[in-house]
């Protein structure tokens, strides 16, 4: 008999959907009249009951509001089956469709189905009824995607099955024995939790490996948000059983909120055909594949770099990862617009500490000055077309005559050791602040873009820049040097100064 279901199967397949039946009896025969011709079909009459089963767990798929109910409407249809010739000694024939049966007479879980038969059946001959009967000619293949709606599955994805025997055929009348649908799915309303909350998922995929008789292979459907939404942040899922069965098999939830995903999996897990289960999942936050500094682009500015050269969000999330938060990303731009050293360089990022709150430019006072860059910039707009802080840091710290110490403590920031995939640490230049204040303008939605470089540290796990003046790796003259300074009245300002001066110094490095 199971080898004739899934020949059933193999033919209806695009016949079956919606509701469940299960625990039928019924006191009623098949009654037909029998024509003079063979050609001409023969009307049957069959009472099915289908009840709920005990304390309601078993339940057909009829929609009354939010929830499932078994009972029978009006119009309901039932494709009738026999078996064909066989092509093959030995082997079941195909079965044939001979009529389609409609719901009559409905009174709670009980009706009468009515039809015409293509064929007479004959005495001890089986047939075989297949719930729903409606679908496939006009709903067509493009309905058979889950959406995780009840009102689909009820239409589209759950079926039962009944078998009846012909007791006797006379003449026009032909008897059978009463019929009892047997549910072949198990429906799930799934809730789906991020602890105690229920999570709003911008997309939700579903995959549903089984074993079960109708196929092997995963079932997977995505991008039903607002289904979710409009079910009350719920969905529903109809599994292939076993007849009578249970359902054994594997589950895979996916759900999306903006950019984090959350994973649930569960081996070995039965469901009973026939049965409605209301479930509610909770979710585990997964990891965000690790980004490296190599892959930046604008959307991580904010985002921090690891030591191992990943991209995290937070000092938190690095840790979580089992690395040290590093810098705070402040510029992406195309290659080369970041260091004057390399064509690839195209991203800047800060320390998230100051590397010193007093350090001198030059160990010289200002009245035995000295030219200690090649290349001076005595105008302020001239000055930020400096990228050279990589060039410039190596100058100062290799000096042959004289000491640089705020280039020298930004070298030497973290012992020298740098992320993964990036410059050494370096004094940044007048044009490389630039570039990182311009890039994180309206980061922080004060429209101020001094302030939103200064104050986007303490989200991430770091320290902000403070409200005073910071050294940059830029030359005005023999005696001065060029500073960036953040207050609270203007947000911002560069200016210059001798380089004899004790100042801030904030560590750089390129990527």
């Amino acid at each position: 008999m199971k080898k004739f279901m899934t020949d059933i199967k193999t033919l209806a397949a695009l016949l079956i959907a919606s509701a469940t039946f299960v625990a039928c009896s019924s006191d009623n025969d098949i009654v037909s009249e029998q024509p003079a011709e063979p050609t001409t079909p023969k009307t049957c009459t069959l009472t099915v009951n289908a009840s709920k089963g005990d304390d309601a767990t078993t339940r057909a798929l009829s929609l009354d509001g939010s929830t499932l109910s078994a009972s029978w409407a009006e119009g309901e249809k039932v494709i009738v089956y026999k078996t064909g010739e066989s092509l093959f000694p030995g082997v079941p024939g195909m079965p044939v469709n001979i009529g389609t049966l409609e719901a009559t007479d409905i009174n709670g879980n009980s009706c009468t189905l009515t039809g015409d038969l293509d064929q007479s059946p004959l005495e001890g001959e089986t047939l075989q009824l297949v719930f729903p009967g409606s679908r496939g000619t006009e709903d067509g293949a493009a309905s058979m995607a889950q959406d995780g709606t009840l009102a689909t599955i009820q239409n589209y994805f759950d079926r039962a099955h009944a078998e009846v025997t012909v007791t006797s055929v006379n003449g026009t009348k032909v008897s059978a024995s009463n019929a009892s649908f047997v549910n072949e799915k198990a429906i799930v309303k799934f809730v789906l939790k991020n602890g105690d909350d229920v999570i709003t998922p911008s997309s939700v995929s579903v995959t549903v490996t089984h074993s079960g008789y109708e196929s092997d292979d995963p079932v997977t459907f995505s991008e039903f948000a607002s289904t979710y939404t409009a079910n009350g942040n719920c969905f529903f899922y109809a599994i292939s059983g076993l007849s009578g069965g249970d359902f054994g098999g594997d589950i895979a939830l996916t759900a999306t909120i903006g950019s984090d995903t959350y994973v649930y999996e569960k081996s070995g897990a039965t469901f009973t055909a026939g049965q409605y289960y209301a479930i509610t999942v909770k979710m585990k936050k997964q990891a965000p594949a690790a980004k490296a500094v190599a892959d930046a682009t604008a959307e991580d500015l904010g985002r921090i770099i690891g030591a191992d050269g990943n991209i995290y969000d937070n000092a938190t999330a690095a840790t979580t990862a089992g690395t040290t938060a590093e810098a705070l990303i402040c510029y992406v731009g195309d290659a080369g617009t970041a260091d004057a050293s390399s064509a690839t360089y195209k991203g800047l990022a800060l320390a998230l500490t100051d590397a010193s709150t007093s350090a001198l430019w030059c160990s010289l006072p200002y009245y035995y000055a000295e030219i200690c860059l090649g290349t001076q910039y005595g105008d302020y707009t001239l000055a930020l077309g400096d990228l050279a802080g990589i060039a410039n840091t190596n100058a100062l710290v290799g000096h042959a005559s004289h000491t640089h110490a705020a280039a020298t403590i930004a070298r030497n920031y973290k012992g020298s050791n740098h992320p993964t995939g990036t410059s050494a640490w370096f004094l940044p230049s007048v044009g490389q602040w630039n570039k990182m204040v311009n890039a994180c303008k309206n980061k922080l939605g004060t429209n101020n873009s001094y302030k939103d470089l200064r104050d986007g540290f303490n989200g991430v796990g770091g320290t902000n820049l403070q409200s005073t003046d910071y050294w940059t790796s830029t030359q005005l003259s023999d005696q001065k040097a060029w500073c960036i300074m953040f207050d609270d009245e203007h947000g911002g300002y560069w200016f210059s100064t001798y380089k004899d001066k004790n100042y801030y110094v904030r560590s750089a490095l390129a990527f």
